[in-house]
């Protein structure tokens, strides 16, 4: 056994296992993880003080915990069930006492477990996504978008790397490693490209340019080429092709061809975004993407899943979340002014949206 080896084998052992469950599980709005064995776990949800079993596997990279069946509390617990439930909200609350107070008594083991699963658990930089449960049932059509549709079983297969909140009903998958993550295809810049050769106002507005750049004036070929910068998904003889369409019928144009292409082309790679913006596209016609073509987005998917988000937005009273919409929001509008999709940015909003 080598040293990969045996490093990949403690990482999976029982203890290590249990970690990194406690911190995923912590990490969301409403749990935290109390123990762990072979095949189940035991939880606490803090907002409501109900304490759950369930299964869970874990294969090396992505945790499932499903079958949550909720351990009942007896009347005369109420006050235990009631100072987890507010734990987080005021840091007075003894849980200790509130264990001595309940008529029956609670095992020892018990309550160690519980007060160490709370204890472990920070509420400082955790987003509260509860006001959004059940915000899946508000889409309308929404749910029937392909787009919408393909992320929402991407999300199944493909689970992302922290979890946000425990309904208690649906499984909860989380992924150590989420390879969506930073992942931006720009297959849709060529189909912005390809607009621009039956777009009757570019062409015109390319005539008119390409006059001025006749005339000594490369400004407004610049400019034009700048507010249409899908032009650098464009090859050779389809530039060649667009210029030729844009100018047809102006003589002096049409002897200028040439000149006219080599400047838009000289443009290009002089100025730095267009040239980078050209790198990346000539990288993704290269680039073998495999599954991740099913993930483009349409400039209209995507309008789509940011107008349900800005409704998510006025449901939401975690000011954290409200500043994570707000960031996907921003993410989303990128996305379609740059003619790109981001898939990890889609993903996480498709995730929020189906809670």
């Amino acid at each position: 056994m080598n040293i990969r080896e045996l490093s990949n084998t403690i990482l999976l052992s029982n203890k290590n296992v249990e970690k990194l469950a406690r911190k995923l599980i912590n990490e969301s709005c409403n749990a935290v993880l109390m123990e762990m064995y072979e095949d189940k776990c035991y939880l606490a949800d803090h907002k409501t003080g109900q304490i759950f079993e369930a299964n869970y596997s874990f294969d090396g990279n992505t945790f499932v915990f499903e079958n949550f069946n909720e351990i009942q509390v007896e009347k005369s617990d109420s006050s235990l069930r009631e100072a987890i439930s507010d734990y987080f909200d005021d840091k007075n609350i003894s849980l200790t006492e509130a264990y001595e107070s309940c008529n029956n008594n609670s095992s020892e083991a018990f309550e160690d477990s519980l007060l160490e699963a709370l204890s472990s658990k920070s509420g400082e930089n955790i987003v509260d996504y509860s006001s959004l449960e059940g915000i899946n049932e508000e889409l309308g059509e929404l749910k029937e978008n392909e787009t919408f549709k393909t992320y929402a079983d991407r999300l199944e297969t493909n689970p992302m790397e922290s979890i946000t909140y425990f309904n208690w009903k649906d499984p909860v998958k989380v992924s150590m490693i989420d390879e969506d993550t930073d992942v931006i295809l720009n297959k849709s810049i060529f189909n912005k490209a390809k607009k621009l050769r039956s777009s009757v106002e570019f062409k015109k507005n390319l005539q008119e340019a390409s006059e001025e750049f006749v005339n000594g004036n490369n400004e407004l070929l610049e400019e034009l080429i700048s507010d249409n910068d899908s032009i650098v998904a464009l090859s050779e003889s389809d530039l060649k092709e667009l210029v030729g369409l844009s100018v047809i019928g102006n003589k002096e144009l049409m002897d200028s061809r040439k000149q006219i292409v080599e400047a838009v082309e000289n443009f290009i790679s002089e100025d730095a975004a267009l040239s980078e913006k050209r790198a990346a596209v000539e990288a993704e016609k290269t680039a073998d993407k495999g599954e991740n073509e099913e993930l483009e987005a349409p400039e209209q998917d995507v309008a789509a899943i940011k107008s349900a988000l800005e409704k998510a937005k006025e449901k939401a009273t975690d000011e954290k979340l409200i500043n994570k919409i707000e960031g996907l929001i921003d993410s989303l509008e990128e996305s379609i002014e740059d003619g790109n999709t981001n898939v990890g940015v889609i993903k996480e909003a498709v995730r929020i949206l189906t809670m």
